[in-house]
């Protein structure tokens, strides 16, 4: 499942290169603004997995490096 669920977003964390993929996966089907949380070594790995997806990122410290948005 989901490793966190907030009112208003839902986060996944993921620090493997390997497992970003498995988790755009737990969050897409999601409601809610949808985010990936990686450590700094994935960042751009996560900002290119989720190209056109709506799916935001966040640093391993929770700071927002792309918003989520929703895909129309």
């Amino acid at each position: 499942g989901i490793d966190l669920v907030l009112p208003t977003k839902v986060i996944e964390v993921e620090t493997q290169k390997a497992g970003i993929l498995q988790g755009i996966k737990q969050v897409e089907k999601s409601q809610k603004a949808r985010y990936l949380a990686v450590n700094k070594i994935n960042i751009s790995n996560a900002i290119q997995a989720t190209e056109g997806t709506g799916i935001g990122i966040m640093s391993e410290t929770g700071k927002i490096i792309k918003k989520a948005s929703r895909k129309k």
